[in-house]
C-alpha cells in the first residue's frame, strides 16, 4: 500500500482522501477519476485551508493547510508535511516552516509573528526618531 498524497481537514484533523488520478502500472497518472465522491473529497480539501494570518508592519504572515503531502517520502511511517507558514514582504521572502499537525502550525505561526516583530523593531531602530514615532508595531 502506498501512502496517501492528498488530505482534507475534518475540523483540525488532517485525514487522507483518495487520489483523484488514475495511474498506469508504472505509476504515471493517466486520467482523472470520474467517481463523483472522489472528486468531491478532492475539491472540498481545498476549501477553508487557512490556519492563521497576521500583518506585522509591511509583512504578511500566512499559515495554511497544504492538502498535498510535502514530505515526498515513500516511507509509509513518515509523518506527512501538511501545513506551512511563510512570511511575505520581508524583502527576502525566505522564511518558511512546515509541520505535520494543526497544533504545530499554530505554534509555528506564533514563532513567525514574533520573528516578524523582531525584524520590524530592528528596522525601526535604524530609522530617524521622528519616523519611528509615526509608526506603530502591531
Amino acid at each position: 500500500m502506498t501512502r496517501s498524497r492528498y488530505y482534507k481537514l475534518l475540523g483540525r484533523l488532517p485525514v487522507p482522501v483518495r487520489d483523484i488520478y488514475n495511474y498506469d502500472e508504472s505509476g504515471n497518472p493517466i486520467s482523472i477519476s470520474n467517481d463523483p465522491n472522489i472528486r468531491k473529497d478532492f475539491i472540498d480539501a481545498w476549501k477553508d485551508r487557512r490556519v492563521a494570518q497576521t500583518e506585522v508592519g509591511p509583512m504578511h504572515i500566512s499559515t495554511v493547510f497544504l492538502v498535498l503531502d510535502h514530505s515526498w517520502s515513500s516511507d509509509p511511517d513518515a509523518l506527512p508535511i501538511l501545513f506551512e507558514t511563510m512570511i511575505f514582504g520581508d524583502n527576502e521572502d525566505e522564511y518558511q516552516e512546515q509541520y505535520s499537525t494543526w497544533d504545530e502550525a499554530e505554534k509555528g505561526h506564533a514563532r513567525a509573528v514574533e520573528y516578524a516583530r523582531e525584524l520590524l523593531a530592528k528596522a525601526e531602530r535604524l530609522l530617524p526618531t521622528a519616523d519611528v514615532k509615526s509608526r506603530r508595531i502591531t
